[in-house]
């Protein structure tokens, strides 16, 4: 099916833009699975179970528009990446063409959005699947239109998207692996490795170890690893990438020292100008200085991280070493 260069173009900056215009919408919402959709009144409502994974589906009064919500528990901490990369390879028919697959935060929610262009029946189609992995469970937003109706179908379909939201950003335990193999996509996920481990709590005083993954921040004072919209700036947050040296940011100082023991005093001038939001690469095993609101002070420093890849992209899990509280020598 050939493809005109305009209806791509047109096809990703509809699915990547979210509208304010209002419609008249019901609230749909689960407390099981922690989330809420707006979903226009005449639009059908449904859901069913697919072996472990619960589905949501939605369609216009017109049959012309439709979302799918997909959401299943996860047992720990799944990456987008994993969700995406499944999601492709069982959901979509072949032929599918991938537009993009990019880190896209919807409604402040860490995620990473794919855009497809398939054909249904002889009609062009386009899907933008929103993957998102939080409090232990696994999500899957799709919109589905026709590539002729998006002008048409596009406010509505954006305003929709644009309601959905998950309830809390608490840092997820580790993942488990099933010994059996239940059928959805929770099924599918069974067996992989490209998995982030992080500490429903670290103790404060001693140093201590975690591994975090981009697109989440650590909290000093919380002593836990919490999701970017949830982050209270009391540390630091990594943003994502493989590429060159790990890009945190926070209200910190990069030392020379490579170890927590050496490191007795800091050039408090500088730390007191850095700013909060300021992004910095940082290179492995050497000594951060971070002032928290209260005037404290935490060590941390990054000692080793592993990459898994993907023919969609990587992800990186680092693992980092922290002190909080420290004294002031």
């Amino acid at each position: 099916m050939k493809k005109s260069k305009l209806t791509i173009a047109t096809i990703i900056t509809f699915f990547l833009m979210i509208a304010s215009n209002s419609v008249n919408a019901q609230l749909q919402q689960d407390s099981k699975y922690g989330f809420k959709i707006n979903i226009p009144a005449d639009w059908s409502k449904s859901s069913s179970m697919d072996g472990n994974d619960k589905v949501y589906d939605y369609y216009s009064a017109d049959q012309n528009a439709a979302i799918q919500l997909r959401v299943f528990e996860a047992g720990g901490v799944v990456t987008t990446e994993m969700l995406a990369q499944i999601f492709e390879e069982n959901m979509l028919s072949a032929g599918t063409q991938k537009l993009s697959l990019k880190n896209h935060p919807m409604n402040g929610i860490p995620c990473k959005q794919g855009v497809y262009l398939m054909d249904y029946s002889g009609v062009e189609v386009g899907l933008s699947a929103y993957y998102f992995s939080q409090n232990n469970k696994c999500y899957i937003l799709t919109a589905i239109i026709p590539s002729s109706m998006i002008q048409q179908k596009g406010a509505e379909m954006k305003q929709i998207l644009k309601s959905f939201m998950i309830d809390g950003f608490e840092a997820p335990a580790n993942i488990v692996k099933e010994d059996k193999k239940p059928t959805g996509l929770s099924g599918l996920l069974g067996g992989t490795t490209n998995i982030q481990k992080s500490p429903a709590n670290i103790n404060s005083g001693k140093a201590k170890q975690f591994e975090m993954q981009g697109h989440y921040a650590f909290d000093f004072k919380l002593g836990k690893v919490l999701t970017f919209a949830a982050s209270t700036g009391e540390g630091f947050a990594m943003f994502g990438g493989c590429d060159g040296l790990p890009e945190l940011t926070g209200k910190f100082i990069i030392t020379n020292q490579n170890s927590f023991k050496n490191t007795t005093s800091w050039n408090n001038a500088a730390l007191s100008k850095a700013g909060r939001h300021e992004r910095k690469r940082v290179p492995f095993n050497k000594v951060c200085i971070c002032e928290l609101r209260d005037g404290s002070y935490a060590k941390f420093m990054l000692i080793s991280e592993k990459q898994d890849r993907y023919d969609s992209g990587c992800s990186r899990t680092i693992t980092f070493q922290i002190e909080y509280p420290v004294s002031i020598y």
